[in-house]
């Protein structure tokens, strides 16, 4: 690209970007502490639909997740405790998932249990089933 148009380019940038409030672009800053985290919230729940702010909604929900990551982190929980989890969000009983998944009870019962590790194939189905992400199980 020659350097005028990028010089245009940036100088179209600069331009604009000194147009948004310094209010709007707080949030564009990592998230520092809670109260500002609880705003980023409700201002990610109010622009999420809006995709003329998908590039913004993109930054904001990166800096959210930075900041869930350091003040809430997930501990580790093994497949079973996960299956237990999810089914227990569901209501679900364990001849439920075995009905609607095929994969049979006694297995879900011993992977509950945590005496067998799941197959791929059970990641794939009871990922599916519960709509998460397959890593959720790994």
């Amino acid at each position: 690209m020659p350097s005028t148009m990028l010089g245009t380019k940036r100088d179209s940038v600069v331009k604009n970007w000194k147009r948004i409030s310094p209010e709007a672009a707080r949030f564009l800053l990592p998230i520092r502490t809670k109260k500002d985290y609880q705003r980023a919230l409700e201002l990610l729940e109010a622009t999420f639909s809006d995709e003329s702010l998908e590039p913004f909604v993109h930054v904001l929900s990166g800096h959210i997740e930075a900041y869930e990551q350091e003040h809430f982190p997930m501990p580790d929980a093994s497949a079973g405790e996960v299956i237990a989890f999810l089914m227990e969000q569901k209501h679900l009983t364990q001849q439920e998932v075995s009905r609607d998944t095929g994969v049979h009870q006694s297995v879900l019962s011993r992977l509950i249990k945590g005496e067998r590790e799941p197959t791929l194939e059970h990641v794939r189905i009871l990922a599916k089933f519960f709509e998460v992400d397959r890593s959720v199980f790994l």
